[in-house]
């Protein structure tokens, strides 16, 4: 459309965008991409669809276009998590709906010849459905909102940048102003008389004199002005509508102000989106079901939430065939790594009979174009880095959360009851992320770990109409997790722990990796990490947290492994920590050891005991026996260990009296040449 019209003067936020890219494999636009520009493989800094599609990492959504007007209601309400594209879903159902528009903001005559309609043509869209594209492209008045600004502790802060948000949505339709004069009126006559009103929305100065009431109409009140200008009925598109009470809840907000929120928003949506006789279709876009609190009461909406609709169960995000055809394109073979990407980034799954997985696209996408520009496979956590995941180390402290962590991170599920988000509900759950150590009823744990499901933290692999089976989606997951709440200070106050022994314990590690003439002193030190007034863990499960979280949050390691990964420290790459998991038996993996480290040319595999008054110095040796047996010495054949030469074999047995007992090997895997470390409380 033309743009005329002067820009409102303000701050933007900027903030990266949430979209993770809606990109395309088997259409692309005729251009010869590089890859050794990394513009041309991805622009991750944009929810552009225009741009999005212009690259190598381009996967093609737009039937989605077409399903969202075959939902059997006209107002469609959908969740997905951020970076899962909804931003970039979003601009595209704008593009391609928009009616172009001459200098005199008059529909142009022949909407076929627009770059739009060849755009979709183009696409999947118009390929598979192009009779659908002649009757709906640049065929409607568009209105795009988003709500990630809206914000504030005040109302009167709530209120001014809902207005912001509300100028920036007016600006986008300048093509409808012309000056006179020096003053502005609309171009077409028949809506003069609304200029006043109309400016008062559309410029920066006059915002001061928006009321609350004005505020609530400008959804409607532009929707008139452009069914009466295009004489069509108005599409209305809002994302991020769940921002504004997320970032209440996490600031928390006074549980009124957080209420006078709720109520503005809901009011305005409603006119907007119920109350509306020039309204022909409307999506709201969401990360989390939170922001039902002020729309799911709007009548006749289609709610679709992640992976529970059939509909919209592969707009957002990869299915794994696209994930196959972005891998086998020549561009990304020498890092064509299916088995990683779908280790790292798989794991999130419909629940409708297909169940078929989808992948984070924001994350494969990251891997490609980092992968690329370092000429090797860069696996890493791309987009866990959440801030719901500051919110659950926080939270970690509250022992009801951390018990269902842990089994999660065991590769258990756990089971929460499915709650509606109701105001009560998220004054609680804020009040829930606010004081983390107070005593919580299971149904805030519960409304906090399906807030985790709703942002992509969680998979449901089970559901009915009452609770919901939930697990960790993937590794990439798991290990941002992991890195978040398994802190030294969390176990230097549950368990005790003084920071000399957590320090000598680090160092014994170091001593025992980067001189093995020292073995035996650094296995007497590594047997110390327990001496004190420390408690002893209640089972192997916590003992191996303590263990192995140590050195793995420690700016000496980087881990990567087939348990947890995440890369803490860029100097050091040449020090990794490695861990396999606990129930290895449970889950048919025999063959994998508890603890493995490596840092330079030394590497260590540790099996852990925790005994109750059974024979400490037999069980150790047991342990390391278990090494040899279980071939868990193989480890080190791997490519990625073919650096290790010192190789340290150690089976540690720790009994609840806090006697601590080592058997280990070096260079060898000869149990009749095992040495032993005792220590006795």
């Amino acid at each position: 459309m033309n743009t005329e019209g002067e820009s409102v003067n303000r701050d933007h936020d900027n903030e990266k965008t949430d979209g993770a890219q809606i990109v395309a494999t088997d259409i692309r636009p005729p251009k010869n991409l590089d890859t050794s520009n990394s513009s041309d493989i991805a622009d991750l800094s944009t929810e552009e669809f225009k741009i999005v599609r212009t690259k190598l990492t381009f996967v093609d959504k737009s039937e989605g276009i077409k399903r969202f007007f075959e939902c059997p209601s006209s107002g469609v309400q959908i969740t997905a998590p951020r970076r899962f594209g909804k931003s970039t879903f979003i601009n595209m159902i704008e593009e391609f709906l928009m009616i172009t528009v001459d200098e005199d903001a008059k529909p142009i005559s022949n909407s076929e010849s627009s770059d739009n309609y060849m755009m979709f043509m183009n696409l999947k869209l118009g390929q598979k459905h192009g009779d659908f594209v002649k009757k709906h492209c640049g065929q409607y008045p568009v209105i795009s909102m988003s709500l990630k600004s809206v914000q504030g502790t005040a109302k009167t802060d709530v209120l001014y940048s809902l207005k912001i948000a509300i100028c920036e949505t007016f600006e986008k339709h300048s093509y409808l102003l012309e000056k006179v004069n020096g003053s502005r009126r609309f171009k077409n006559k028949e809506i003069e008389e609304e200029i006043e009103t109309f400016l008062k929305y559309y410029e920066s100065r006059r915002l001061e004199q928006l009321s609350e009431v004005d505020v609530t109409n400008a959804l409607k009140f532009l929707s008139k002005i452009l069914y009466t200008h295009f004489n069509k009925k108005v599409v209305i598109l809002v994302d991020e509508a769940d921002a504004p009470i997320m970032k209440a809840i996490t600031e928390n907000v006074e549980d009124e102000n957080l209420k006078y929120l709720m109520r503005l928003l809901k009011e305005m949506l409603s006119a907007g989106l119920k109350s509306n006789r020039f309204l022909a279709r409307s999506l709201v876009s969401s990360c989390v079901r939170l922001s039902g609190v002020y729309s799911w009461e709007i009548n006749n909406q289609y709610h679709a939430l992640f992976l529970q609709k059939r509909k919209f169960s592969e707009t957002y995000g990869f299915t794994e065939q696209e994930v196959h055809n972005l891998l086998e394109n020549a561009a990304f073979q020498a890092v064509n790594d299916f088995d990683g990407v779908k280790k790292w980034y798989n794991g999130y799954q419909t629940l409708n009979k297909d169940g078929a997985p989808i992948y984070s696209g924001w994350s494969v996408i990251s891997y490609l174009s980092e992968s690329i520009q370092e000429e090797k496979k860069m696996f890493d956590n791309y987009w866990a880095k959440s801030g719901l995941l500051e919110i659950l180390k926080k939270l970690f402290v509250n022992h009801e959360i951390q018990k269902r962590i842990d089994k999660l991170i065991e590769d258990e599920n756990i089971s929460i009851v499915i709650a509606e988000p109701t105001v009560d509900n998220i004054l609680k759950l804020k009040n829930t992320i606010s004081f983390p150590s107070s005593k919580l009823e299971e149904s805030q744990v519960d409304f906090f770990f399906q807030l985790l499901w709703d942002d992509g933290l969680l998979n449901a692999i089970e559901k009915n109409s009452k609770t919901v089976v939930l697990k960790i989606p993937n590794f990439e997951i798991k290990t941002e997790i992991q890195c978040k709440c398994y802190t030294q200070s969390l176990f230097e106050a549950k368990y005790k722990l003084k920071f000399e022994n957590i320090e000598r314990y680090i160092e014994a590690l170091n001593q025992l990796l980067l001189t093995s003439s020292n073995e035996e002193e650094s296995a007497d030190e590594e047997s110390n990490e327990e001496k004190g007034d420390a408690t002893i863990p209640v089972n192997e499960s916590e003992l191996h947290h303590i263990l192995f979280y140590l050195p793995y949050n420690n700016k000496l390691f980087t881990t990567q492994s087939s348990r947890p990964v995440v890369k803490v420290s860029e100097q050091l790459r040449d020090a990794k920590t490695s861990s396999q998991n606990k129930r290895r038996e449970k889950h048919g993996r025999k063959n994998e050891c508890d603890i493995c480290v490596t840092r330079g040319t030394g590497g260590a595999i540790l099996e852990l005991k925790l005994l109750n008054q059974i024979n400490a110095n037999e069980n150790s040796k047991a342990a390391l026996q278990q090494i040899i047996d279980g071939k868990y010495h193989t480890l080190f054949d791997r490519d990625e260990y073919k650096h290790v030469r010192t190789k340290i074999y150690v089976g540690l047995c720790f009994k609840k009296n806090l006697d601590v007992t080592a058997h280990y090997l070096v260079d060898n895997i000869d149990i009749n040449n095992a040495k032993i470390v005792c220590r006795h409380k």
